[in-house]
Order: structure tokens, then C-alpha cells, then sequence
């Protein structure tokens, strides 16, 4: 888990083995679940999260989260750990945002967050040299990372009142606003409103 000050962000990752126990997982979905706790509890700005990782979930149906039928024995011990992995998600308002396949025809690789304007495009990325698996490779749609305008911008205002700071002014500044103020014309402004 990393925690990322500037963005207000807890980032982590995840790799939950085929074979992995109920018990294991268990374990991990705990102590992941511990240590968020403890840093939104240290530091409350941190609001966001953004979870990825393998974790090896053929049998998940996503977007539905339900377990894709199987023989019966199979699919109730899937259930268990279908249903710590839920609730974890639930309890951090987590949604998965990868609907894409990433090994064959199974979703096992997860883009999680509680933020859904914080997740841009997803592309798939085939990458036989390095993993069985796709890679993944997301746009993080952040303040930061969108473009800002630059130049001077056009005040949209015929007047400046926009100017005034009215919880500082003082007696000079009262007088001048109410001078603005008369200089307004404000049935020509209304004329044809219902005001």
C-alpha cells in the first residue's frame, strides 16, 4: 500500500495465487483492511482509493459480481471467498472498473476504486514475453493530470462586483459598492423576466 499525499490517495496492490486458501486471503483482505483504516484515521483527507492487482477470480462474473455456475461442490467454496472479497469492496465503496478480458476469456486482473471519475480509458496490452496475462494500462483522470488553460481568461462580468470582498470591507468599500449599485439598471435588466 502506498500512500500518495498529493493526490489524497491510497494506492494498492494486489496478487492473490490460484491456489490460494480462504484462510490466506482471509488474512490479506484483514490486514489490508487494517492498515486502510489506520491511515484514513491518521490522516482524514485521504478519501480515495485505487486498488489493482491479479487476484484470480475466474469464477466472478463482473460487472453482476455473481459466481458463474459450476458444479455445485466448486462453487460453494468459491462462494466463501467470492463473498470476503464483496464485502471487502462494499465496506470501501469499491467498484471494478475492468470489464476487459485479461487472460483469455477471464477477467482476473482488477481495477478497483471508490472514485469512478478517477478512472479513465483501460487499454489491454497482449504481453506473451513478460505474463500469461494482458497487461493493463489505465488513464488516472486526477486535477493533476488534466490540462490546464493558460493565458488570460475573459471576466464574464459587465460590472466589479465580482471584485468586492464584502466580509473584509470597510466603510470606503460599502460606499463604493453601493455606488455600482445605483449606477444599474435593473428594469432594463429584468424587462421581460417574471422577477
Amino acid at each position: 500500500m502506498v500512500k500518495v499525499k498529493t493526490l489524497n490517495l491510497i494506492l494498492v496492490t494486489i496478487y492473490r495465487p490460484q491456489d490460494s486458501s480462504l484462510e490466506k486471503f482471509r488474512d490479506a483482505i484483514d490486514m489490508c483492511q487494517d492498515v486502510i483504516a489506520e491511515e484514513m484515521e491518521k490522516d482524514p483527507k485521504l478519501k480515495t482509493m485505487l486498488q489493482f492487482g491479479d487476484y484470480n477470480f475466474p469464477f466472478i462474473s463482473w460487472p453482476s459480481k455473481s459466481i458463474y455456475q459450476g458444479n455445485q461442490q466448486n462453487r460453494l467454496a468459491k462462494s466463501s471467498e467470492k463473498e470476503l472479497f464483496i464485502n471487502f469492496m462494499n465496506e470501501n465503496f469499491l467498484e471494478n472498473f475492468c470489464l476487459i478480458p485479461t487472460r483469455g476469456s477471464n477477467i482476473l486482473d482488477l481495477i478497483l476504486s471508490n472514485d469512478p471519475g478517477l478512472i479513465g480509458q483501460i487499454y489491454t496490452v497482449v504481453s506473451k514475453g513478460i505474463s500469461d496475462h494482458n497487461l493493463l494500462e489505465i488513464n488516472v483522470e486526477h486535477p493533476y493530470t488534466r490540462p490546464t488553460e493558460s493565458g488570460p481568461r475573459e471576466v464574464p462580468y459587465s460590472n466589479t462586483f465580482h471584485q468586492y470582498n464584502l466580509q473584509m470591507a470597510d466603510e470606503e468599500d460599502w460606499l463604493r459598492y453601493k455606488a455600482e449599485l445605483m449606477e444599474v439598471d435593473f428594469d432594463t435588466i429584468t424587462d421581460g423576466m417574471n422577477v
